[in-house]
Formats: C-alpha cells, sequence, structure tokens
C-alpha cells in the first residue's frame, strides 16, 4: 500500500462523492441494459448479428473501463486513471467512426483490426531469434488464415488499410477525431490524458516544494479529479446512447435519467494542462 492511501481514498470519496455518484449511476445505468434478457434491436440501418456483436462488445468493454476509472480515481491514483480514460476516449470514438457510415463493413473492419494485429505480433516474434522458438508450429499459417477470411469478405485493400488502425486510411486517432467533427475534444481531452501514458511524463509525477525542492510523487492525492470521474462519466453515457438510439434498444428514457453534465476546461486545466475553452463536447 501506498504512504497514506486509506486517508486519502477515505477524504477523496467525502470531497468528490457527487462525480463519483454520477460515473456510479452511468455505469449501472449501461450494466443494467445487458441485465435485461433478450434485446430487441429496431436498428436504422440493415444490420447482420456480427455487427450487433461487435457493437455490444464494444459498449460492455468502455463500461468495465468507465468502472476502472472510478476505482483507480478513488484511491487517489489519478495519472493512472487518466491512462484509462484514454482508453474509453477511443472506444466512445470507435462507435462513433462505426455508426457514421456502412455499419456491417465497419464492425468488419474493426474485427479485422484485431486479426491484423495478431499478424503483426506472430511476425515480429518470429523475426526475434530470442523469441521465435517459442512460437508454436502453425502459428503464422493460423493467424494469415485468420486475414485471409477477412479478406473473402472485405477486399483486401480495405484489410490492408486496418493492419495500422481500425479507421484505415483516416491516420489513426487523430485523423479520426477530425473526420468525425471531433478534433476540439481531441486536441483537449486526449492530450492531456495522452501525456500520462508516456513514460517521459516526469513533471506530471513531481511535487514541487520552496523548501525541500523537486521530490517523486509517490503519496495518493486528488490529481485529476473531477476530470476522471466526470470524463468517464460523459464518455460511458455518450457512447451507450449512441448505440441505443442507432440500435432502437428502447431505453433512451432509462439512460436520460443518468445523463451526466459535460466535463470542463477548467476540470483539464486542473489534471495539469492549460487547454483552450471549451471540450468540444
Amino acid at each position: 500500500m501506498l504512504p497514506n492511501e486509506s486517508d486519502v481514498a477515505a477524504g477523496l470519496r467525502v470531497r468528490f462523492r457527487e462525480a463519483f455518484e454520477n460515473l456510479e449511476r452511468v455505469v449501472q445505468s449501461v450494466v443494467s441494459i445487458y441485465g435485461q434478457g433478450g434485446l430487441t434491436v429496431h436498428a436504422l440501418q440493415e444490420i447482420d448479428r456480427r455487427t450487433v456483436d461487435v457493437i455490444l462488445v464494444l459498449m460492455s468493454k468502455a463500461c468495465r473501463t468507465a468502472r476502472a476509472i472510478q476505482l483507480v480515481s478513488e484511491r487517489g491514483l489519478g495519472h493512472d486513471a487518466l491512462v484509462l480514460v484514454r482508453c474509453l476516449f477511443e472506444d466512445w470514438l470507435c462507435v462513433r467512426w462505426l455508426f457514421d457510415s456502412d455499419w456491417m463493413v465497419r464492425a468488419n473492419m474493426i474485427a479485422a483490426h484485431d486479426a491484423q494485429r495478431k499478424l503483426v505480433q506472430v511476425e515480429a516474434i518470429l523475426r526475434d531469434p530470442d523469441l521465435a522458438g517459442q512460437m508454436s508450429d502453425g502459428a503464422l499459417d493460423l493467424v494469415k488464415t485468420h486475414v485471409g477470411y477477412w479478406v473473402d469478405r472485405l477486399g483486401e485493400k480495405t484489410v490492408d488499410s486496418v493492419r495500422g488502425h481500425w479507421s484505415g486510411r483516416l491516420g489513426g486517432v487523430e485523423g479520426t477525431a477530425r473526420a468525425l467533427g471531433q478534433l476540439g475534444l481531441y486536441n483537449t481531452l486526449y492530450r492531456v490524458t495522452s501525456a500520462h501514458a508516456h513514460g517521459s511524463d516526469i513533471v506530471g509525477n513531481i511535487v514541487l516544494d520552496d523548501e525541500v525542492g523537486p521530490t517523486p510523487r509517490l503519496v495518493p492525492d486528488d490529481y485529476g479529479l473531477p476530470l476522471t470521474a466526470g470524463s468517464a462519466a460523459w464518455l460511458l453515457w455518450s457512447l451507450a446512447s449512441t448505440v441505443d438510439s442507432n440500435l432502437g434498444l428502447g431505453f433512451t428514457d432509462q439512460l436520460a435519467t443518468a445523463e451526466p453534465r459535460p466535463f470542463s476546461s477548467s476540470e483539464m486545466d486542473k489534471a495539469g494542462k492549460v487547454t483552450p475553452e471549451g471540450t468540444g463536447a
């Protein structure tokens, strides 16, 4: 356990009770969608079972990540929670991108990207003389077969395009955010959270003291709050609302009761970065 962890956690639960309760409300609202038995889909586009499965998996992943953000934030580990917010942003962006065009094609592109990344990993291991001997016989052929499955459905050009990112030729997260009109949110929230995912984040992990000078940050504190809880609540709620409205699941009223307020640029400033006004949210 870190120094003062229990005391800090107890204090944070009191100070940021509203933020944590709002996030918990959103998480529970989304979790309950999965507990309603068989879901009835009245989609706005033609859709198949595979596409529905991909979408529901993405939403469940986002729900778990939002819950993890709450648990980590409650322990005063905001730097680490911001890394998870970065992951949740990408989940949110992926769902927005999927619904922006041909749903079934894009759901297949996401699955093809997963197959491509496994192929990249196996190829890299086989090039490494220290690791190649650990790879089972037939592993390369197996992942190539998986990639080939998607080539038959999407075409070689499309499958090649998702080798690096599920969006294909849009240029990754930034290009996708730009294409969806979400560059403002990318340049604020995503850049704030990305800093904490890098091993070079030195400034954010020191404490400045006039008497003793800079010291490593070890004691948990309120760093990142209320941004971590607020942004997680909004991203998950927005993602689930997008899924519900496009698939016609019938949970609009339920989600409306859990709608959180948008997080603010001042909350991102508190997380250690100076940002322009507005989040693009």
